[in-house]
């Protein structure tokens, strides 16, 4: 009874620290970030030019069959230069330690096996249906570690998920 109240107490303390310290890290990042208007327009430019790389990507995904060399090297180069604009933000040291925290370390590992993989199944392989699967493996994983960056952002992505599930479910059913 009392070691499982104080056990529970003492777990609820420490998530709460987290959260705070969390926070803490974000309100400061944002501070420095507001006192550096010249930082933000780097990762800003880096970050778009990230998308406008994946955006030509996706130009060959009607060619995919014929030419899925170029839909993985422009992904692949798009979702390095989108993740890598986090790293100008917050400094690459940061970033890195970011990338290794318990919550995002399954995510970061998906993703450099959805990268890697996307590579080797395209130039290596040739195999069209594997470079999909590791491109979409690449992708969502790349979704959620920006979001992770962002204010709410993994929240909004855990709703979408409920949500998403609970329409697949209805659909089945």
């Amino acid at each position: 009874g009392a070691s499982t109240a104080t056990a529970g107490a003492s777990a609820a303390a420490g998530a709460s620290r987290r959260a705070l310290s969390v926070a803490s890290d974000r309100a400061v990042g944002a501070a420095s970030l507001a006192a550096d208007p010249a930082r933000l327009a780097r990762f800003l430019g880096v970050f778009m030019l990230g998308v406008f790389l994946i955006m030509i990507s996706l130009n060959f995904l009607p060619a995919l069959l014929l030419k899925p060399a170029n839909f993985a090297l422009f992904f692949t180069l798009g979702s390095v230069t989108m993740l890598g604009s986090f790293a100008l933000l917050s400094g690459p040291q940061a970033f890195l330690q970011g990338l290794l925290q318990r919550s995002k370390l399954p995510f970061s590992g998906a993703y450099a096996a959805g990268l890697l993989g996307t590579l080797v199944a395209t130039l290596v392989m040739r195999s069209y249906i594997l470079t999909a699967v590791f491109a979409l493996v690449q992708a969502l994983s790349l979704l959620y570690l920006v979001a992770s960056y962002l204010p709410g952002g993994t929240s909004f992505l855990n709703m979408l998920g409920r949500f998403g599930g609970r329409s697949a479910r209805s659909v089945v059913l």
